[in-house]
């Protein structure tokens, strides 16, 4: 009963505050209502301009050209070139490789080339042949200030020190060799000798020789030339000493003279062809291959890229260590002091030279990788299916960072031209040994004090 009269007073007063709101919401006859004017304000219109700035478009890099020069690879390996600079060139859309492969004489198209403004901005070199006079004309760059010790680590120091000359490297290293022997092994079975059982020294090898000219068909026994590419790296080996460690002159020496004889005697037996004494750089660069090819002479020490390429089908070549002392070699690319794109062209260089494109150049020819990842693939511990491989093996094994590699020495072209000139004028007699060699120690002297 309780609860039902609390809900009855609960209704009254919900039904009072209803009254009481309708009464307010619903204005009364007596209520007056004023009109309000509420002020407004006026905003003048003012044109603005509104300034779009268009998003940037990034500009082009600048196309660049780099004239890039070898020597006499074309029509052996001219897909793998092309094929490198195209590879670059896709990763580098802002640089054209001008590829100018040269099959004139090396040192007159370099120096003719520099004469004119026009060598590439990069271009083949070999220590010992037209490098050390372009380094010592200031006609190339120094080329570590543009390469970071990472990248120069990449290489064995001795390749990277072969092409110093007093402290500054003028040239990235290639491909090199240490010299391979190959010798006939048909002439040596003909000569009664083992056909399996190649020399070891230079001396051995002139005797063998002997041995092919007097009881074999062949004309020669042994091919040889005298130049800075075969004659002074047989002359390292035998002992001869050039320069000291001062950098005096130290050809004329018992040694040099002993060797001297050895030869001069060799000669007027025509166990060499009589062509040794012709000037190399106007030769047939190939001479001595094609004698040793051809089956004139049983024996050559030479590089595999010039040999086995030029290797008659079924020749049976034997192939082996050089003599025990020789040096290595390497070709260099170059930057010389009129590129306009001395950065371009060394990064181009590194790219052409680093270890897959050297690991794919060296399946390709009998050729010495100059960086240590190269040399350390697993290609080379295969067992050697073809001559190339085998020779690649070979110059290979004694390659390190410590190796006789031929460097730069001021003049040493026209030291080289000194040598040839003497040197051959003794082979035929037209000095002895012993006015050879003053002569040469005499211009020698002079050639290293003009510099």
């Amino acid at each position: 009963m309780l609860a039902r009269k609390k809900l009855m007073a609960l209704a009254a007063v919900v039904l009072v505050v209803s009254t009481i709101l309708s009464a307010c919401a619903q204005p009364t006859p007596e209520t007056v209502v004023e009109e309000v004017e509420v002020p407004v304000e006026v905003t003048k219109e003012v044109e603005v301009e509104v300034v779009v700035t268009a998003t940037p478009v990034p500009a082009e890099p600048e196309k660049v050209t780099v004239s890039f020069m070898t020597m006499n690879l074309k029509d052996a390996f001219g897909d793998y070139i092309e094929g490198v600079i195209a590879a670059y060139e896709t990763e580098n859309p802002n640089i054209e490789i001008e590829w100018i492969d040269v099959s004139s004489n090396q040192k007159e198209w370099t120096m003719a080339n520099l004469v004119a403004g026009t060598l590439p901005d990069v271009f083949d070199q070999q220590a010992s042949r037209g490098l050390p006079e372009l380094a010592s004309m200031g006609a190339l760059v120094d080329v570590e200030e543009y390469v970071t010790d990472a990248q120069m680590a990449e290489y064995f120091s001795s390749a990277w020190d072969g092409a110093r000359l007093n402290g500054v490297a003028y040239g990235i290293p290639w491909y090199g060799g240490g010299r391979v022997f190959y010798w006939n092994k048909d002439l040596f079975q003909e000569a009664g000798l083992d056909p399996d059982v190649p020399p070891t020294t230079y001396t051995e090898a002139l005797e063998i020789a002997r041995m092919i000219k007097e009881r074999t068909t062949a004309p020669y026994g042994y091919a040889f030339y005298i130049s800075d590419y075969l004659g002074t790296p047989m002359l390292m080996s035998e002992g001869v000493q050039f320069v000291d460690s001062d950098g005096a002159v130290a050809v004329n020496s018992e040694r040099t003279a002993e060797v001297f004889d050895r030869w001069k005697t060799a000669y007027d037996e025509g166990i060499i062809p009589p062509e040794v004494v012709v000037d190399y750089e106007h030769s047939d660069v190939y001479a001595d291959v094609n004698w040793f090819a051809s089956g004139q002479a049983g024996m050559l020490v030479r590089t595999g890229g010039g040999v086995i390429r030029n290797l008659p089908e079924g020749f049976n070549v034997g192939i082996g260590p050089a003599p025990e002392g020789t040096p290595y070699f390497f070709h260099y690319f170059a930057i010389p002091t009129q590129s306009e794109h001395p950065q371009e062209a060394v990064d181009f260089a590194l790219y052409f030279t680093n270890w897959e494109n050297q690991l794919e150049f060296c399946k390709l020819v009998a050729v010495m990788p100059s960086t240590r990842k190269t040399a350390a693939d697993a290609y080379f511990d295969q067992e050697p299916t073809t001559p190339a491989q085998e020779a690649a093996g070979y110059m290979l094994s004694e390659l390190n960072d410590d190796s006789l590699v031929i460097s730069l020495i001021p003049g040493w072209g026209e030291m080289v031209g000194v040598l040839k000139e003497h040197w051959s004028k003794q082979m035929l007699g037209e000095e002895t040994t012993e006015q050879a060699l003053g002569e040469i120690e005499k211009a020698w002297n002079l050639i290293i004090a003009s510099q």
